[in-house]
């Protein structure tokens, strides 16, 4: 198998004490199903490592446990692969990252693992709201919350080295077959305190994001913070982080970019943080610090338009000083009624223009997402979103329909209720988006902002224009997008009667690990 990741100890590749004796785990992390076309494509273009993962793979390298990782966004395996994998190596534990998006296919691999190995399957990520179907598909065990200081505590125990009694934060099957959940875990206060996350060497070149013109490979996601200050009726990070907001000192973000210089000298970072930088004083120590101390590279961050009003006009060019090259906004709608109706504030457009228009006249690529048939969405409203972004031209806009993610408000709002977020059709929200990509994209100006920007930056990527731009066609096209609601309401165990399309006939070719 090629492109596979590793690891045990330092370097991912030696050994440690005992490490023989201690029982393997198989780690993966999956794509996207392919009925959400428009995520697929997203996923695609992205073409993210998951950060979540790789900092489980520093603990499991900490502690001395032996691990493989496979990564279904760049390596093409199926299902009946991880089956002959568990049962050829002898996997003692399959650990799945689950996020609501796919936790149908997350229960299919489930399914399978606990009827065709005896390995223990651990599920664990932002999708855990769902445990009940987790443990409904067989799981052994559900983890909720942060899991770099339990995660080899919780193998010990599914091992017969202890007893998931005592781990706080996890959902399991007791003796009788019971559901039981631990009282939950506590958040980890220093993230200071965190191993620098273990990034399978043969995986970092092929992680980048094409859609964004001006990142390059290898393209490292890092994080400065956890968790978000703000509400969003639509997103459940909140929930995930419990409303909490815990960030890294610039010393010890600083301290992971110059190792992973030392490995890849000219790599791209991105932050993906749900906001960069939660406040003007630590933004401007990350600033400083980076040119103080000489580090050369260039990255990419998401802000919300009401970041830092009143300091932003001194630190948007410090930021651009320090590396920046992207910013992200995620400005969601830009009606003032469509704000209020999902907790965010009336008066942002106009902070966003401020921001848009720095960001340009500092050579910054500037992102801006909207979210089409929010709650009270009409055709008019989407209209105000299109005319905002021709009227403040921001190199790229992104147009995508809501995704009902369980645990927001919006879902708890409109679960079982005989109401509609929106009186628009899911088609009818597919052709806004697709509208809205022509509009933007079609014309000579856009096209010749972000091709000014790109070669004023870096005239290398220029040569990174086309994929970007066939992704882009791809979304000028409505896309047939999963017509099953994401929502709690009623969950659909369609996964169940599909687990065995899912595995091979005995005695098939597994497809081997490739990279895509």
């Amino acid at each position: 198998m090629s492109h596979q990741a590793a690891g045990v100890g330092d370097g991912g590749n030696g050994s440690s004490v005992n490490s023989d004796q201690r029982p393997s785990t198989l780690l993966l992390y999956l794509s996207v199903d392919e009925e959400w076309e428009r995520l697929k494509t997203l996923q695609e273009v992205q073409r993210r490592p998951s950060l979540g993962m790789q900092y489980l793979m520093a603990a499991l390298t900490r502690d001395g446990y032996p691990f493989q990782y496979r990564d279904q966004v760049v390596q093409d395996f199926t299902l009946e692969d991880v089956l002959d994998e568990v049962n050829d190596q002898g996997h003692s534990i399959v650990g799945i990252h689950c996020n609501v998006v796919y936790y149908q296919k997350v229960c299919r691999y489930v399914a399978a693992l606990k009827e065709k190995t005896r390995a223990r399957v651990i599920v664990g990520g932002p999708g855990t709201s769902l445990a009940s179907e987790f443990i409904a598909a067989g799981a052994d065990c559900v983890v909720k919350g942060e899991a770099e200081f339990r995660l080899t505590a919780i193998i010990d125990a599914l091992t017969g080295n202890g007893n998931l009694d005592g781990i706080p934060g996890v959902v399991f099957r007791n003796p009788l077959g019971e559901a039981r959940e631990t009282p939950p875990a506590s958040q980890i206060t220093n993230l200071d305190t965190l191993p620098f996350p273990y990034r399978p060497p043969e995986l970092v070149p092929l992680y980048g994001e094409e859609i964004n013109p001006v990142s390059h490979r290898p393209n490292i996601s890092i994080m400065a913070s956890r968790g978000c200050p703000f509400r969003c009726s639509f997103c459940s990070s909140h929930e995930v982080w419990q409303s909490s907001v815990r960030t890294r000192s610039p010393e010890n973000v600083l301290d992971e970019v110059a190792h992973v210089l030392q490995r890849w000298p000219n790599a791209y970072f991105s932050f993906v943080d749900d906001i960069f930088g939660q406040n003007a004083v630590w933004v401007e120590q990350f600033c400083r610090q980076v040119l103080e101390r000489g580090l050369q590279f260039k990255w990419m961050c998401i802000l919300h338009p009401l970041c830092f009003p009143k300091n932003r006009a001194n630190l948007i060019p410090l930021m651009k000083a320090a590396g920046c090259n992207c910013i992200s906004f995620g400005a969601q709608s830009n009606s003032p009624d469509i704000l209020k109706n999902i907790r965010r504030y009336a008066h942002e457009p106009r902070e966003l223009a401020q921001a848009i228009a720095l960001c340009k006249a500092n050579n910054i690529i500037v992102v801006v997402t909207y979210i089409f048939g929010l709650p009270g969405d009409t055709p008019e409203t989407l209209e105000e979103n299109i005319r905002f972004a021709l009227m403040h031209r921001p190199h790229l806009a992104d147009f995508h329909p809501l995704s009902v993610l369980p645990t927001s408000h919006i879902d708890r709002e409109f679960r079982g209720q005989d109401k509609q977020i929106t009186a628009l059709s899911q088609d009818e929200i597919e052709r806004h988006c697709a509208d809205a990509f022509r509009r933007f994209y079609l014309r000579p100006a856009a096209v010749w902002l972000l091709l000014r920007t790109i070669v004023r930056d870096d005239p290398r990527h220029v040569i990174k224009l086309w994929p970007a731009i066939k992704k882009g066609l791809q979304l000028m096209l409505p896309q047939r997008e999963f017509k099953r609601p994401l929502s709690t309401a009623q969950p659909d165990r369609a996964w169940a009667t599909e687990v065995t399309k899912q595995v091979a006939p005995e005695g098939a070719v597994p497809v081997a690990f490739e990279a895509r």
